[in-house]
C-alpha cells in the first residue's frame, strides 16, 4: 500500500469515528432535551383543546342567556349583561384566531406579532368576562343561573394562563 492509500485510509477512518462519536453524543443527549416537535405538538393541541372548551362554555351561556330572555331577566339590559353577550362572543373567535396562528409551522414575525395581540386580546376578554360574571353573582337571582358559566369560567383563566404563556 502507498503513503497516499494509507493515508486515505487513515482520513476514512478519522471520519467514520467522528461521525460516530457524534452520533453517541447526539444519543447521549437526546433524553436531557426535550424533543422540540413533540413540545409544540403539545402546545397546538393545548390550544385546539383550550378553543374546544370555550366553545362549550359559550354554548352554556348563550343557553342561560335564552332563559333569561325568556323569563324576561331585566340584568341583561345592564351594562355586565351586555358585557356578558358580547364577550362571550368575542372570545371563542379569537381563541380560534390562535389555533390558526399557532397550527403554522413556520411564523414570521407579523405572524408572531399577530399571536400575541390576539392573546392580549383573549385575556383582556377573560378579565372583562369574569368582572361581568362577578358581578351578576352578587345578586340572588342571578347566582344559580350563572353558577357553572362562572366557575367554568374560571378554569378557563386558569388553562389559558398555563397554555398561552410563554
Amino acid at each position: 500500500m502507498t503513503r497516499r492509500q494509507e493515508e486515505e485510509v487513515y482520513t476514512k477512518q478519522k471520519q467514520q469515528a467522528l461521525v460516530e462519536f457524534l452520533q453517541s453524543i447526539d444519543t447521549a443527549l437526546k433524553p436531557q432535551f426535550p424533543n422540540l416537535s413533540s413540545v409544540e405538538q403539545k402546545k397546538k393541541q393545548k390550544t385546539r383543546d383550550l378553543h374546544r372548551r370555550i366553545i362549550d362554555w359559550r354554548r352554556g351561556v348563550i343557553e342561560t342567556v335564552a332563559i333569561a330572555r325568556a323569563h324576561g331577566a331585566i340584568w341583561l339590559q345592564s351594562e355586565v349583561g351586555k358585557d356578558l353577550e358580547w364577550y362571550s362572543n368575542v372570545l371563542p373567535v379569537h381563541s380560534y384566531e390562535l389555533v390558526v396562528l399557532i397550527e403554522k409551522d413556520t411564523q414570521s414575525d407579523s405572524e408572531k406579532n399577530a399571536y400575541h395581540r390576539t392573546a392580549v386580546i383573549v385575556f383582556e376578554s377573560l378579565r372583562i368576562l369574569s368582572q361581568a360574571l362577578d358581578e351578576l353573582m352578587k345578586y340572588r337571582e342571578t347566582r344559580e343561573l350563572l353558577l357553572l358559566p362562572h366557575s367554568e369560567l374560571k378554569h378557563i383563566e386558569e388553562v389559558c394562563h398555563s397554555v398561552l404563556q410563554k
